[in-house]
């Protein structure tokens, strides 16, 4: 995870795969907060074949913006009864981990 601008990686990790489908990833309590207003980039390399990695890479960057909730986001999450009803407003609000993590969330309960 980089920060625009600046050359030492924020969080380098390296995690087993254990099974097929989405992964979450917690920032280590020692890692740097992310800060509002400001663009970071996050990539992932799987590696498929670990007898031949240099023929087995999957390799992915996207962009991540880090904004501030607004005070009407926070009364809207406060006041929302379910982890569906809190997605929906992360929805509405173009949160697109927000709203991913808390449909999880949904689906587990």
């Amino acid at each position: 995870l980089l920060e625009q601008g600046v050359p030492m990686p924020l969080l380098e990790k390296t995690l087993p795969v254990t099974q097929t489908g989405l992964m979450q990833v917690e920032m280590p309590a020692n890692a740097p907060e992310l800060k509002p207003d400001r663009e970071y980039r996050l990539s992932v390399t799987v590696h498929c074949n670990a007898n031949r990695p240099s023929n087995s890479l999957a390799y992915s960057q996207a962009f991540i913006y880090r904004v501030a909730p607004s005070t009407q986001l926070t009364q809207q999450l406060t006041t929302a009864e379910t982890h569906l009803d809190r997605a929906r407003i992360y929805a509405q609000q173009r949160l697109r981990y927000e709203e991913s993590a808390t449909y999880q969330q949904a689906s587990l309960n």
